[in-house]
């Protein structure tokens, strides 16, 4: 009865709910088609298909540090609710303005890499992991904020310890249909070859033109007891609730031999 007694008193553990904005760190895009080429001077990402010595794709990786989301511990559990992306696309390239664009992001498992050093010939991740979330992108509606939900890789991030967390942004563009029949577009490449054109979106260089349009990863996270420290604090009840208890009893004993 008295572990039950002090079981009922402990209080309900409050789980501690906070939002971390994190501007990326490092930001870079690569093509296929100048291989050795570096863009680390350009403020612009892309994602998509491109022309230069040869058709070929191109593909943005983003890195982010996650070093202001506390790690879990023995007594505390970090728990990722809610995690997105954001990036704010400009503009499209090689497209007509009514184009379409699938665009989506995938987790890089490799966060080594260097900005200006960076190449399609040497790019991180070049086989790329099933993409976390897709976003139709429709070039009338540009210049637009869209976000991409990455809690899954963020949440394992976390519960790995890592530092930083790097995503490939990659993108097609979608065949145009009209009434019912594909469109024919002249610079549409056909047969195992996908449609040139590309969607730009800003990098951090841009953060002078306003904080809201760098990229940006937001993270929803709790912080609540683990079953140790959950126990520990039962022990503690316990020894207090008996404290307490063997309190009463010695004044109960005390007036009750005063009495006799």
């Amino acid at each position: 009865m008295l572990l039950s007694a002090a079981v009922v008193m402990m209080p309900a553990t409050a789980l501690a709910v906070s939002t971390e904005i994190i501007p990326a760190q490092a930001d870079v895009y690569v093509f296929e088609g100048n291989p050795d080429g570096n863009t680390a001077s350009i403020a612009l990402l892309q994602a998509g298909v491109g022309r230069g010595r040869k058709v070929g794709r191109i593909v943005a990786y983003i890195r982010f540090g996650l070093a202001d989301i506390p790690k879990s511990s023995f007594f505390k559990k970090t728990r990722v609710t809610r995690a997105t992306v954001s990036l704010f696309a400009q503009s499209t390239g090689l497209a007509r303005a009514d184009s379409h664009f699938l665009v989506s992001v995938a987790r890089c498992s490799d966060s080594s890499w260097i900005e200006a050093k960076m190449a399609w010939s040497n790019r991180a991740c070049p086989a790329l992991e099933q993409a976390e979330d897709v976003v139709a992108i429709d070039g009338t509606e540009l210049p637009q904020l869209f976000q991409w939900d990455v809690a899954q890789s963020v949440s394992k991030a976390v519960r790995s310890g890592g530092s930083r967390l790097t995503f490939v942004v990659s993108a097609f563009r979608i065949p145009k249909l009209t009434g019912g029949e594909r469109e024919i577009i002249p610079e549409e490449q056909f047969g195992s070859k996908e449609s040139v054109g590309f969607v730009r979106f800003w990098s951090r260089e841009r953060a002078g033109f306003g904080r809201t349009g760098v990229p940006t990863l937001r993270v929803t996270y709790e912080r609540e007891d683990t079953e140790l420290a959950r126990f520990m604090k039962t022990i503690v009840a316990i020894v207090s609730a008996l404290g307490a208890f063997l309190g009463i009893w010695g004044s109960l004993r005390r007036f009750t031999h005063r009495q006799g």
